[in-house]
C-alpha cells in the first residue's frame, strides 16, 4: 500500500489500540449489502465511490449512493463508533431495500422495480445513514 497505512496501524498497536485498516471489517465473511458481499478492500473502496465492478460512477443512482453510505455506517459500527437506535433502524431498512431490489454491484436499473414508498424510504435511510457517517445523527 502506497501510504503504509497497514504498518502505520501495525505501529501502533493495531486492531487492540483501536488502529483498523479497511481490511480488518472485512474479514470472512465480509459485509453484505443486498446480494453483493463485500470481501475485498479494492471492492469496498469501489463501492464507497459509488462504482461498479467495473469502475463505472454510479453517483446519480439511488441503489449505489444507499450502498455507499449503508457500507461506510457499518465500517463505522464494526470500528465502535457511536449507535443508537435511529442508525441500527436506517441500517436494518437499507439491507432490506437493497436485498429486495436485488443489488448485486453491477446491475444499474434497479430502482424501476421499487414502489413510491420504498423509494420514499429508501431516502429516508440514506439521509439518515449520511447523518450518521458525518457524525450528527447519535448524539
Amino acid at each position: 500500500m502506497p501510504d503504509n497505512n497497514a504498518e502505520t496501524a501495525r505501529a501502533n498497536g493495531g486492531r487492540e489500540a483501536g488502529w483498523y485498516v479497511l481490511d480488518d471489517f472485512l474479514l470472512d465473511p465480509g459485509i453484505k449489502l443486498g446480494g453483493l458481499v463485500v470481501e475485498t478492500c479494492p471492492q469496498a473502496v469501489q463501492l464507497l465511490q459509488m462504482q461498479d465492478i467495473n469502475e463505472v460512477e454510479h453517483k446519480d443512482l439511488l441503489d449505489f449512493r444507499l450502498a455507499s453510505v449503508l457500507l461506510a455506517a457499518e465500517l463505522n459500527l464494526s470500528a465502535k463508533a457511536a449507535s443508537c437506535p435511529a442508525v441500527v433502524d436506517a441500517v436494518l431498512g437499507s439491507m432490506r431495500f437493497l436485498n429486495d431490489l436485488g443489488f448485486d454491484g453491477q446491475q444499474t436499473d434497479l430502482m424501476g422495480n421499487a414502489d413510491e414508498k420504498q423509494s420514499a424510504d429508501a431516502i429516508l435511510f440514506l439521509t439518515a445513514l449520511e447523518q450518521y457517517n458525518q457524525g450528527d445523527l447519535c448524539r
